[in-house]
């Protein structure tokens, strides 16, 4: 979009490094191809937000999704587009309702790959944060795993069928800590990387 840092600034709203750029010689009053300044961008925003939020339900409404999914998910998309961290979803219902549908038009949305992890496997395999190096046969973790698969740190994952999953006591404790783990601490450690 021929978009410079001020630009990209004044989308996301961020006061500070507006501030930051200006005093380091930015120009506020530069264009983008489409010929907005940063100081446009921040007066449409608003505007733009009803634009991108018709935009959305519009597409919900072609992929079949329910109202009540639109409705509650996008605000959701919003914020990420606007530079907001997005919080963790839960989609329930039996098996035909939409939810690996609704994943997908979410990636889509946002432009993130889409790594769909079945639960049971993940229980079976190497878990969610892999397994340390001193167990034969360790390896990397299904969320590393993905990343790596995806050449990307920025992906949407669909942990699928959870309730099939951990039919022992111990394991689905293990599972659940690992899943509330990532959930909470939005962040991934991985034993067989030993890395956080």
């Amino acid at each position: 979009y021929g978009r410079n840092a001020f630009h990209e600034a004044a989308i996301y709203g961020d006061s500070e490094m507006i501030k930051t750029i200006h005093m380091a010689g930015g120009d506020p009053l530069s264009k983008d191809t489409n010929g907005n300044t940063p100081l446009s961008l921040v007066l449409h925003k608003g505007e733009n937000d009803k634009t991108l939020y018709a935009e959305l339900k519009s597409k919900c409404e072609a992929k079949y999704l329910a109202p009540t999914f639109a409705r509650e998910i996008i605000p959701g998309i919003m914020q990420f587009l606007n530079g907001e961290p997005m919080q963790p979803l839960l989609f329930s219902g039996p098996p035909g309702t939409g939810k690996t549908t609704a994943g997908q038009f979410l990636a889509e949305c946002l432009s993130l790959p889409l790594a769909l992890i079945s639960a049971p496997r993940a229980e079976t395999g190497h878990g969610y944060s892999g397994e340390g190096k001193t167990f034969k046969g360790a390896d990397v973790g299904e969320i590393v795993s993905n990343i790596f698969r995806n050449r990307s740190m920025s992906v949407l994952f669909l942990i699928d069928e959870v309730d099939k999953a951990a039919q022992k006591l111990d394991n689905r404790v293990r599972q659940q800590d690992e899943l509330l783990n990532i959930v909470f601490d939005r962040r991934v450690e991985d034993n067989f990387l030993d890395f956080p």
